[in-house]
This record gives C-alpha cells, structure tokens and sequence, in this order.
C-alpha cells in the first residue's frame, strides 16, 4: 500500500472550508479547527462542512441532479464498503463495455503521455482513468461517491479524496493535467462552477480534458438522464475562464462500436464533446 507524505498531501490540497494547508495528525490531516480523515493510507476525505447550495430548477433533469447530490453526500463510508460503485465495467453490458473502451482510446490519446503531476475529478470506478497512473509522477482521484473511492483506493496505486465538486480542496495551480470526463452534465449554473474549480486547480501551461454530452444526441424513445449541450453553449461557458483557455475539440460517436458505425456520423449528431483546453 502506498504512503503519502504530509509534504506531498499539503503540496496539492487544502482545507475545503478555509483553504488552508493540511496539517498531520493522528487520524489523518488537520486545518481550520476540523481533522479530515484518512479511511485508507490512500483515501483522504475532504469534504467541506456544508454541502454545497444549489439553486431549484423547473428542468426535471437538474432538480434530478441536486436530488441526486444529496443522497450522494449522505452516504456513508460504512456503506461504501459493501456497494458496488457505478460504472464498474464487468458490471456492464457489452455495449457499454465498448464504448467505455472507445473512449478510453480519445482520452489515452489526447493526454500527454508525461507529467508531473494528474488529477482525475469524478473518476468515478476509473473505467476511463485507472490505466493512466503510470504515466505520471504522481496521480490522484476525486470522487463525492464513498463508494467509488473505496473501489479506487483498493484498486489503484494513487492518492484518493472523497471531494464535494463544487468546493474545492486543490491547491491552485499545482496539477499539470486534468481529467472531467462525467459530471459536467449536472445543469449550467454546476458545470460553470465545476468548470471554476478545475482551471483553478490546473497549472499554468496544463492540459484538461473534459467532457460534454451533445444535447441533440439523446434517444428520442428514451427520457434523457443527463443535462447535454450545444457546442455554441458549451463554448458560452468555456469563455467565462480566465486566462482564456486555447480549445481543441475531439468528437466522441458512440455509434463507432457498433457494427458499420462509421454510417451513422452522417446521420446523427457526436454522441460527446470531449474538450481539450491548454492554461496559457
């Protein structure tokens, strides 16, 4: 099991709450008057005091999402030891399992093969993210799941922090490379926060990679379950960023795993946006 240091964890986090260095103690790391647990010797929590506020919604899928959020942060780590995180891949489908596998490729493929340092925001079981680690000096995971972290921490050799995505524990500008490839798909008024949160974390000349769902990609036979997006939308909030990122856009088609899918880009719009940003 991997051991990390109180020099390294006080490097790249801080105190969600007052955004102070953490300090060692017995149980695991201190600042502003609160302890933060370490669960595992590579599972911090460092959720904040107060969940994050959201605004009510009309749109069903975004009052779904704040629902959602507040079960999430109520879960315990007591049950996450006993449950099955989502997206744990031999839990899937096939289909599922392929298109998991596609997009790994795009994000293997965009991602700088080197780096000091990478942090993986919602990474959820790791299905598009565990093979990464041993690109980078050092790695890290996010999740608001106690599942899903537990399911990490067991698997991987990173550093994993159960994290509220709206409040940040990262210190500013230490990560080389960011990955968000499955929550910014919450509502605007969480994406444009979220977005807030990781170019905050990410180092002057970093790579993020992030994902967006493509608003008129739903099944028109089935409700969608996710908030999606325009590319002139995802662009609006893209520009709220400062210092204005450089963006590159990689199209993701779900339809590629299927047979003959190379037809179906004629016919349907990319099922994802995956964006490339460089922080000047």
């Amino acid at each position: 099991m991997p051991s990390f240091t109180p020099e390294l964890v006080a490097h790249y986090f801080r105190d969600p709450d007052s955004g102070q260095c953490l300090l060692p103690v017995a149980a695991g790391y201190s600042a502003g008057g609160r302890i933060h647990a370490l669960q595992r010797p590579n599972l911090l929590e460092l959720m904040p005091s107060q969940p994050s506020r959201r605004p009510p919604s009309k749109n069903p899928l975004v009052q779904g999402s704040i629902e959602f959020y507040e079960k999430a942060r109520a879960q315990t780590w007591a049950e996450a030891r006993h449950s099955r995180p989502w997206g744990r891949l031999h839990d899937q489908p096939r289909a599922i399992q392929q298109r998991f596998g596609l997009m790994r490729k795009l994000v293997e493929d965009v991602l700088p093969q080197h780096a000091d340092s990478f942090l993986d925001i919602s990474a959820g079981a790791g299905a598009i993210s565990a093979g990464l680690v041993s690109r980078y000096r050092q790695a890290f995971f996010a999740d608001l799941m106690p599942a899903a972290a537990w399911h990490l921490a067991e698997r991987s050799q990173a550093l994993v922090v159960r994290a509220d995505y709206l409040q940040s524990p990262y210190a500013p500008g230490v990560f080389d490379v960011v990955l968000c490839t499955d929550t910014l798909i919450y509502g605007q008024d969480h994406e444009q926060r979220l977005l807030q949160v990781l170019w905050q974390a990410l180092a002057p000349g970093g790579t993020a990679l992030l994902s967006f769902h493509h608003r008129w990609h739903h099944n028109p036979l089935t409700p969608p379950v996710v908030v999606g997006y325009s590319w002139d939308q995802v662009r609006s909030m893209l520009s709220a960023l400062s210092p204005r990122p450089n963006v590159r856009v990689h199209k993701y088609h779900q339809e590629d795993a299927w047979p003959g899918g190379r037809f179906w880009r004629w016919a349907l719009p990319c099922t994802r946006f995956y964006v490339e940003l460089r922080k000047p």
